[in-house]
């Protein structure tokens, strides 16, 4: 029933319409009441909302329709937990999230690996907007269905690291101060000498030097320095991945950032574009996390139904990105930054990455960088003679 008795959120493509639809199982009428007024502003009419007023309907509504997204509260009486597993097998392209008022309750551990998202409880209108960005972020990634399908049924996805949950914590309190930032970057030795390396490069146009936390966060921004905690984080004790493959792939990071930023500036782009640059640099290889996970889940599968060697990580890496919020610009960027020919439309940022990445490639295998350049990509920007002149420095 539209506006029905129970609710689990699931935004589903229903089989005879294609507009995309919500489907809620939720046995409390305060939150169904204040997730219908949330849904309500800010949703146009596009999205449809279902109600499902039994365990039993929400599956039947699972099973009848192409979910985009599964939403359900941390409720052991009217299996929440249940219906979030099944929505994993059923429908794995869904994205799935949890609510819950307790994130150390039980019930939150276990059903940790049939979710991709968990989400705070009381449900606010930025939480809810938050999830249907997601989701059409996500559903604008050109995943084939096999891999759409594969990462959905991943046990566990990559959470995003406690550090960074813990920065963000700080920075959505309107009483937070920049010293509680600067304390939290302190109690890393690790990240605070990222910070204030990143701080002191002249990528971004800095002058004068800076040797304490407050003022290298001040310098940064609370953009860059989100993104630094979270690939200082995201690769560590990460299952399919060797310590020396997630020290490969942070050092990697962190190279191509610099050369994207470096060519971001070169380019005559100002501050937020380079740092924007700088940011899908440090994110450009996190699919290879998620390719690792695959190969240990379903080696077999995943070797027949797509090359994650090649184009298929970055894509990877866009579905998680997405999954985690970055904006648009960043995942698209990221998606094809290793077939940036296949864009749907010229996107600078992308292909900045990409030449980022040929200068760092080449650089590591002493190979001249402009026998590879993609010469009709980078005019379409009329950038061309740019780009050539920077990589000419940037040979080996």
């Amino acid at each position: 029933m539209l506006w029905g008795a129970a609710s689990v959120f699931l935004l589903v493509e229903d089989l005879t319409m294609e507009s995309p639809l919500l489907l809620i199982f939720e046995p409390n009428e305060e939150v169904r009441s204040a997730f219908q007024a949330a849904m309500a502003e800010i949703t146009d009419s596009q999205w449809r909302v279902y109600e499902a007023d039994s365990l039993d309907s929400a599956l039947q509504a699972l099973r009848d329709s192409a979910p985009n997204v599964v939403v359900s509260h941390s409720f052991t009486t009217y299996g929440g937990a249940e219906f979030l597993a099944l929505a994993k097998q059923l429908q794995p392209e869904a994205v799935r999230v949890l609510f819950t008022e307790d994130f150390h309750d039980e019930v939150m551990t276990d059903s940790i690996a049939a979710v991709h998202l968990v989400m705070p409880q009381p449900l606010s209108c930025e939480t809810l907007a938050d999830i249907v960005t997601r989701a059409q972020t996500m559903q604008r990634l050109k995943l084939n269905d096999s891999l759409r399908s594969s990462l959905g049924r991943i046990d566990a996805l990559p959470l995003l690291p406690s550090s960074y949950l813990q920065l963000c914590r700080v920075l959505d309190d309107p009483d937070a101060s920049l010293s509680q930032v600067a304390r939290l970057v302190e109690q890393d030795p690790a990240l605070l000498a990222k910070v204030l390396h990143i701080a002191n490069s002249a990528f971004f146009g800095f002058s004068s030097p800076v040797d304490s936390a407050f003022d290298a966060a001040l310098r940064l921004g609370i953009d860059l320095l989100k993104s630094l905690v979270l690939v200082l984080g995201v690769y560590a004790g990460r299952r399919g991945l060797s310590a020396a493959d997630q020290q490969r792939l942070a050092n990697n990071a962190f190279l191509v950032a610099d050369r994207a930023a470096e060519l971001s500036r070169y380019l005559g782009r100002d501050r937020k574009q380079t740092e924007r640059a700088y940011i899908a640099g440090l994110l450009h290889n996190v699919g290879e996390i998620l390719g690792g996970i695959l190969e240990v889940q379903d080696s077999r599968s995943t070797a027949d139904e797509f090359d994650l060697s090649q184009g298929d990580y970055s894509v990877a890496g866009g579905y998680l990105l997405s999954l985690w919020g970055f904006p648009a610009a960043v995942v698209d960027a990221v998606c094809f930054s290793n077939q940036p020919q296949n864009m749907p439309q010229p996107n600078e940022l992308c292909t900045i990455l990409y030449v980022a990445q040929l200068a760092v490639s080449c650089q590591q295998n002493q190979v001249d960088p402009l026998l590879s350049l993609d010469k009709p990509l980078v005019a379409a920007h009329g950038i061309d003679v740019q780009i050539v002149a920077w990589l000419k420095d940037a040979r080996p």
